[in-house]
């Protein structure tokens, strides 16, 4: 079965939350080469709910902290055991915020359990771990972020993400939520806001603190989110697992000097992610927060819908992207497979027929829906495919987001 690399944020519309399709192993299916989620193509091009950009992080933090004092007044008058939790959790993890919010750059190393070209915010506790690198000025909003198969940069004013192997990539607003879980996970100053946040907000958390001589620990244990009536997306990202996040704090600067991160899905837990190490206050070249030359870009900071596929349920947009590719129209797949550059996909999907589709199903956060089908080749070869689809822009339009 095809493994879905979302293309998108899960929710980049609506910037809420969430995600995309996931792939089957061994599918050998093309799928946007934007997209990387193997169960979503969560967001190359499509995003969950939240931005997670990590472009914002001055701008959220005002609001968080006004969030997080509203939680304060709350625990204050109704839980006092809470507050003091809440008080102690808070004052650790502000103090890593502020040296960090002070430093010039930093750079981090994190190993993540995930597949290359995936979207950065999916995870396999089943794969080995794959080296990502990220480089980022707190006070500028640029970053950079990569992985072997996939790069993704803010340069202040907007989000470019391409993917090396076919130097195809996307052009994205900042907020777009591009790198999902991991503008949070790599962005210490939004991390431990978030993370704060998450344990008053949240009664199912857990949370404890350990204080040794040069080190603050602090655990945080929380289940997965989303909806899993269908647990397509179960365990495919940090959000989607129930996990356990361990942070080490130096208990002399407040700096955040570790993470790691565990799926306890299982009976056993399993890595996912772990940070190798941080550098404070060094200068960053320029030149990172450039694209190569030569990529091919799609805008997504045009309006996304049209006419074909809009006032119409999800498998019949199935049927008529499939009857489309089948005789490579180009004018309605110019609409349904805005996140695809339409050559890539020519080579290996037209002339394909669809023999079936099965009822759509959501999963996890993923702002669409998932659409089983079953196509036949040009070459005769049978491939299924869950395609991922999602109508969540200005004219209700179909569009795919991950499974091809």
């Amino acid at each position: 079965m095809s493994r879905l690399r979302r293309i998108l944020p899960p929710n980049e519309s609506s910037l809420q939350r969430r995600r995309s399709p996931r792939r089957s192993a061994g599918s050998g299916r093309s799928e946007s080469p934007h997209s990387e989620n193997r169960r979503t193509s969560r967001k190359y091009a499509g995003n969950r709910t939240n931005d997670r950009s990590g472009t914002a992080s001055a701008i959220v933090a005002p609001a968080a902290v006004r969030d997080a004092a509203l939680i304060a007044l709350v625990l204050l008058v109704f839980d006092p055991v809470g507050r003091y939790r809440a008080h102690a959790a808070g004052r650790i993890f502000r103090d890593a915020a502020a040296q960090l919010d002070k430093s010039r750059s930093f750079r981090l190393e994190m190993n993540v359990r995930t597949l290359p070209q995936e979207n950065f915010s999916y995870i396999d506790a089943e794969v080995p771990f794959v080296p990502h690198r990220m480089w980022v000025e707190p006070g500028s909003g640029r970053w950079r972020l990569e992985k072997a198969g996939r790069i993704a940069l803010s340069d202040g004013e907007r989000i470019l993400m391409w993917s090396p192997e076919i130097n195809s990539g996307f052009i994205m607003r900042p907020g777009s939520g591009a790198i999902e879980d991991f503008a949070t996970l790599l962005d210490p100053y939004t991390l431990l806001l978030r993370e704060e946040l998450n344990f008053a907000e949240r009664r199912n958390a857990s949370y404890s603190k350990q204080v040794g001589p040069e080190t603050i620990t602090l655990t945080v244990e929380a289940p997965a989110e989303g909806d899993f009536s269908n647990d397509y997306l179960s365990g495919t990202s940090i959000d989607e697992s129930d996990t356990r996040r361990e942070y080490r704090f130096d208990r002399t600067t407040g700096r955040l000097i570790g993470l790691k991160i565990e799926q306890t899905d299982g009976k056993t837990p399993v890595t996912i992610a772990e940070l190798q190490r941080i550098v404070y206050d060094i200068p960053l070249s320029d030149t990172l927060f450039r694209a190569y030359d030569g990529i091919e870009w799609i805008d997504l900071t045009k309006p996304v819908g049209g006419v074909h596929f809009a006032a119409i349920a999800p498998e019949e947009a199935a049927r008529k992207l499939f009857a489309a590719m089948q005789t490579w129209d180009t004018e309605i797949l110019a609409e349904g497979l805005v996140y695809y550059p339409l050559d890539l996909m020519k080579e290996r999907y037209a002339g394909c027929r669809l023999l079936e589709t099965q009822p759509a199903f959501r999963s996890g956060q993923y702002a669409g829906v998932f659409v089983p089908c079953r196509v036949k080749m040009s070459d005769g070869r049978i491939e299924k495919i869950v395609l991922a689809l999602r109508n969540d822009n200005p004219t209700g339009s179909w569009v795919a987001d991950g499974g091809l």
